[in-house]
């Protein structure tokens, strides 16, 4: 099974699967992280999640190549998606999904790969319940979507088997 534009969230990272079932006994696989935020360019945050995201890479065996800070805007962000896709068999972002109205990470990476944000039902019932709100705009439902693509379904699917 080839999984190439999965998307699944791991303790608040983004981790972009490719191939992650077929040649698992080959090269060592690379991985960059995307750790995004204006809050940790302008330095009112620490950045703590890049090292223990490096320490988990390295006890999966994978190799981290680049760690690279990137603002809250859309197109910036998307551009840093493409170009890490095409580069590295894993891609990790952390930050920017919310739930505040400067979190854009979701629409750019649907930009990134030009697919639909798609509100999912069943995260959308869990996100009104937590956010007490049903407006699908509001910020706290940002995190009731996620970007379409067909192996998702897929994968999706064999879950429920």
């Amino acid at each position: 099974m080839s999984l190439r534009c999965l998307c699944k969230n791991i303790s608040g990272a983004h981790i972009k699967i490719n191939n992650f079932w077929t040649n698992k006994y080959s090269t060592i696989k690379t991985a960059g992280v995307l750790v995004i935020g204006d809050e940790i360019l302008k330095g009112e945050v620490p950045d703590t999640n890049s090292t223990l995201i490096a320490q988990e890479l390295h006890n999966f065996g994978l190799k981290l190549k680049k760690i690279t800070v990137v603002a809250d805007d859309i197109n910036d962000i998307s551009e840093e998606v493409r170009y890490f896709s095409k580069k590295y068999d894993y891609v990790l972002t952390t930050g920017g999904i919310g739930p505040t109205h400067d979190d854009v990470t979701y629409e750019a990476v649907a930009l990134a790969f030009d697919v639909p944000l798609v509100l999912h039902s069943d995260l959308e019932k869990i996100c009104s319940k937590f956010f007490k709100t049903v407006d699908p705009m509001s910020p706290g439902m940002k995190q009731a979507y996620f970007t379409m693509c067909s192996c998702f379904q897929e994968y999706q699917n064999s879950l429920r088997k």
